[in-house]
């Protein structure tokens, strides 16, 4: 994540909040994949699509440092009123915290919820009340 590229659409994001524009944006997601991801699991391909072939977005924990990184310095670069959510990583209270504490107003969870089970939200949840 280069910081001269976020800092460029950070201020077209700023910029395009104004009502002159015509568009409003209320809210940045952060990424949740990052593409070109290869991987293999016991000889066989574990990334496989239609169109890239074996070349697939990484999600999941891997992009846990990334979207981390990303929704700060988006929360750092954007006009306050700009709300901003973390997406990519999320796994535990812990990362639902550490989100809060870079500045994010909410989270989304996808895949963690595709390999458990829609219940996992109730679990990330208890997970974050305790802490």
């Amino acid at each position: 994540s280069d910081p001269g590229m976020l800092a460029e659409i950070a201020a077209v994001i700023n910029e395009a909040k104004r009502p002159r524009i015509g568009h409003a944006v209320d809210v940045v997601v952060t990424g949740n994949s990052f593409p070109n991801g290869r991987g293999y699991l016991d000889g066989e391909a574990m990334i496989e699509t239609t169109k890239a072939g074996l070349y697939g977005g990484v999600t999941g924990e891997a992009l846990k440092p990334i979207s981390l990184g990303n929704a700060a310095k988006f929360r750092e670069l954007l006009d306050p009123e700009i709300s901003v959510v973390r997406c990519g990583g999320i796994s535990s209270g812990m990362d639902i915290w550490e989100s809060g504490y870079v500045g994010c107003d909410g989270v989304q969870v996808v895949t963690h919820i595709q390999r458990h089970n829609p219940r996992a939200l109730g679990e990330l949840r208890k997970q974050y009340q305790a802490l």
